[in-house]
């Protein structure tokens, strides 16, 4: 019994090792694997973290981009915006000129309005008076003989005319042309008209009114009649009337 006792107490002894043996290693084995299963969960966790890191700092990457790009866009807006403000105060100072400007035209047309109304208010007292006129002067334009050629002395001599008839708008002329000594009536009226005519053409190209010439072409025979002289002097005569008061 003794022996069979101390064999039990052996065989428990020994399982009791054996269950503590077998015990240690589970527990080893269990904290290798739940070790082994921490690392591997908390790998992948770096490796998102380390993901999300990348995404992250690319968006900020982006971000900072759309943010330059954006105050780019703010500056050259700006630089429009003080571009187009300048280019509105030109345009303002434009304005203001040109309605300075249409002030003055105004104040001429004014002026001119007036200045028409007093001409036409003459030209009327001219209407009535057509037929009664004071002569103001003669001018002669002299020709050579068998010519109807104006002289450089005969274009100045118009030109006055020209001048006298544009400072009296109210003024009207007669042209009376006398031929030369020599020649035919017939030869020497003709003659009279193409000087007259000549005469009046540089008169009217030269801006005096048709409405205020009379041109008339005169023969030998009519100027005797008028100067009491047997000679003609190749003249065309400017009779310069005003009209009488």
């Amino acid at each position: 019994m003794r022996t069979v006792g101390r064999l039990a107490t052996w065989v428990l002894l020994a399982t009791g090792v054996t269950l503590g043996i077998n015990g240690c290693l589970a527990t080893r084995s269990y904290v290798d694997e739940h070790d082994n299963e921490l690392r591997a969960a908390l790998t992948t966790r770096i490796d998102a973290l380390e993901r999300e890191s990348k995404a992250t700092r690319a968006d900020l990457t982006a971000f900072t981009a759309r943010v330059a790009t954006a105050e780019s866009r703010i500056t050259q807006a700006q630089a429009t915006a003080d571009q187009a403000e300048s280019r509105v105060e030109q345009a303002q100072g434009r304005a203001d000129q040109a309605q300075n400007r249409a002030d003055q035209a105004q104040a001429m047309a004014g002026q001119v309005q007036a200045k028409a109304e007093q001409v036409d208010a003459a030209l009327e007292r001219a209407r009535a008076n057509r037929f009664k006129r004071e002569n103001v002067r003669e001018i002669a334009v002299l020709f050579e003989a068998s010519k109807a050629g104006l002289s450089r002395q005969a274009l100045a001599t118009l030109d006055r005319v020209v001048s006298t008839m544009a400072e009296n708008p109210t003024y009207t002329l007669d042209i009376v042309g006398y031929p030369d000594a020599s020649g035919s009536d017939r030869d020497n009226a003709n003659l009279s008209w193409q000087r007259v005519e000549i005469v009046r053409r540089r008169l009217t190209e030269r801006g005096v009114d048709m409405n205020r010439v009379y041109f008339i072409g005169t023969g030998e025979e009519a100027f005797k009649a008028r100067t009491g002289r047997a000679k003609p002097d190749r003249q065309v005569v400017i009779h310069i009337f005003k009209p009488a008061d």
